[in-house]
């Protein structure tokens, strides 16, 4: 299983470089089922609704005030190739 849910987010990883390249940064460290990620871009919960990828607003993560643009974005239930086309779906 470590193995499967590692090349999901390295799929992930790879494929939000590729199509935002600085636009999009994953935080944290390389654990967990979700990847949380900031992006550079102010329309991209409007294109992810628009075209059926879901994105989990991370602000309800946050005590305070939480930081614009600021996703987790699952991959555990996903092929590499679902993971590949919804990153592709994001972008404008």
């Amino acid at each position: 299983m470590r193995r499967t849910y590692g090349l999901r987010r390295t799929a992930l990883v790879e494929s939000l470089h590729s199509r935002f390249g600085n636009r999009a940064a994953v935080l944290g460290e390389a654990a967990g089922l979700h990847a949380y990620v900031r992006f550079d871009d102010p329309g991209i919960a409007a294109r992810a609704e628009r075209n059926a990828v879901q994105l989990r607003d991370a602000s309800t993560y946050f005590l305070g005030k939480a930081p614009g643009n600021d996703f987790l974005l699952g991959f555990s239930m996903l092929s590499e190739r679902s993971i590949r086309e919804g990153i592709k779906r994001l972008v404008p």
